[in-house]
């Protein structure tokens, strides 16, 4: 299967992702997924909101690929399938993985990002996982009221990929915002 990705960043950062081929991420043990470069899966639109929240004062820029999908090395939290195969890891590893576990910060919601970041980067490490999708919900975008007053939810399906040899750069598109 093939998905679109788009990573909103600053157009010098763009630049430097194609000319000397690296990624480069701010690692910390609280990314939501595990350590990775975040995407947004089919959906242009967020990778340009991204930019704008994160790079207030910087020209933007939207880097776009495509990515084939190998089943076998996706995590998708987005279903049942996922969840179930990441909760039994989680149940089957608990007493080996926890004293591993190391916490710097303990605020509740800092607690939580870090356990979930950890487990996962322990899951990818021992299934081999390249890379791993969920839907966030997304603090309330301003113009959305009405979707929100039908029920709906205003949300970012993003994809974190593990392994980044599995992009190749001559195939990257860059979009300036």
């Amino acid at each position: 299967m093939k998905i679109k990705i788009y990573h909103g960043t600053t157009i010098s950062k763009a630049k430097s992702i194609i000319g000397d081929g690296n990624f480069i991420f701010e690692d910390r043990p609280d990314h939501w997924l595990g350590r990775g470069i975040y995407f947004f899966v089919n959906d242009y639109d967020a990778a340009v909101w991204w930019a704008n929240q994160r790079y207030s004062s910087d020209k933007k820029a939207v880097i776009e690929y495509e990515l084939e999908i190998a089943e076998d090395d996706l995590l998708d939290l987005d279903t049942l399938t996922g969840m179930r195969a990441f909760n039994e890891f989680m149940i089957k590893n608990k007493d080996s993985f926890t004293t591993r576990i190391n916490i710097s910060n303990f605020s509740d919601r800092n607690i939580q990002l870090e356990l979930r970041s950890s487990w996962l980067q322990l899951y990818y490490i021992y299934n081999d996982i390249k890379y791993s999708i969920f839907t966030f919900p997304t603090p309330l975008i301003d113009g959305y009221q009405s979707i929100v007053d039908l029920g709906l939810r205003v949300q970012e399906r993003q994809i974190v990929v593990v392994d980044l040899s599995i992009i190749n750069l001559d195939k990257i598109k860059i979009h300036f915002v």
